[in-house]
């Protein structure tokens, strides 16, 4: 988790490697120093980084396990923040093909597994997801060093159960890969949080909110040191304000989905969901503090931007926003 040491021995052997002429290990190495910039919230420096790796990557005499992590770190991130295109799908499919077809080491085979399966998630291909997590976890449950990444499978099934709206079957799940990954990797470390971050989410929605709030607020300090003004902030940043709005703390929910605002914009696509659902807490923290006119202008955005849902919960998002901008556009009317 010591980010900031990992970039400074990579940059060493950028530098040697350029100097050695060794494209390889430079592209290696510039891919997983670009994956740490997304990481901490250098996007620009990020792209930048795994796009020259990417390029380096393509020239002859590079090896494919150098190949598979350059499609990997560039076409992954840019997915996640919402630059998606089916170039970038393909690229994560050819990382799985050429895994397969190279022999390379089950664990670097399974990882590249993973991220096509995160991909699909969100591309609302679903079965295809599940299908490629159970690949991953038959390879790790034959290796009994590999707990953490046997919870970070159960955390996708989790995923998966919440897409299809199967919210009361993902709780535990979450809750597994959390005791798992806080035993194998501890409770500060970014896959805990993350995970930790997702079964508070579900508690939210479950109506479990007064349990959840606590949990995420405690993680605050941790999540804040790890990702600073990344985006990844996103999931613990707002699912708190979904609990400040469940209980009734509006201003809170309010300066936490502004605060939340402030990190995504200029980091993800403006057409990120992200930001609709954003948009929509924001507005029922302002609805809340009977402030409507202001929370109609948050709730159009958020009924823009969370159309063109992939998954049943996505859908569901959308569903829940569109009828929060009705009963506002009524009850601005009203006033």
């Amino acid at each position: 988790g010591d980010m900031d040491s990992a970039r400074k021995v990579f940059e060493q052997i950028i530098s040697s490697a350029k100097a050695a002429g060794d494209v390889g290990a430079e592209a290696e190495a510039e891919a997983f120093d670009g994956d740490i910039a997304y990481q901490t919230g250098r996007m620009d420096e990020g792209k930048a980084l795994t796009a020259h790796a990417f390029e380096l990557s393509r020239r002859k005499g590079i090896t494919p396990t150098v190949r598979v992590w350059n499609d990997i770190y560039y076409a992954a991130n840019l997915e996640k923040n919402g630059f998606r295109t089916p170039d970038h799908t393909r690229l994560l499919q050819e990382a799985v093909k050429e895994s397969h077809q190279y022999s390379l080491p089950e664990r670097e085979t399974a990882y590249a597994t993973y991220q096509l399966a995160e991909d699909y998630e969100v591309l609302g291909r679903l079965d295809e997801a599940a299908q490629l997590i159970q690949q991953d976890i038959d390879i790790y449950n034959n290796e009994p060093y590999a707990v953490c990444d046997q919870s970070q499978m159960y955390e996708d099934l989790a995923y998966l159960d919440q897409s299809r709206m199967h919210i009361d079957e993902a709780l535990p799940l979450f809750q597994k890969a959390y005791e798992g990954l806080k035993g194998c990797s501890g409770p500060e470390k970014k896959n805990t949080l993350m995970v930790q971050a997702l079964m508070a989410g579900a508690m939210v929605r479950l109506g479990q909110a007064k349990a959840a709030v606590p949990i995420l607020e405690d993680s605050l300090p941790a999540w804040r040191k790890i990702s600073g003004s990344s985006p990844d902030m996103f999931n613990p940043m707002y699912y708190l304000a979904c609990g400040y709005v469940e209980t009734g703390r509006y201003v809170e929910a309010e300066a936490t989905t502004k605060e939340l605002m402030g990190i995504m914009v200029g980091k993800l696509s403006p057409t990120s969901r992200r930001f609709g659902v954003t948009h929509l807490v924001w507005a029922q923290a302002l609805a809340g503090q009977h402030r409507y006119q202001d929370a109609l202008v948050q709730a159009e955005l958020a009924d823009k931007l969370t159309q063109n849902g992939t998954t049943p919960y996505a859908q569901h998002g959308h569903v829940e926003a569109h009828q929060f901008l009705l009963d506002l556009q009524a009850k601005a009317a009203a006033h």
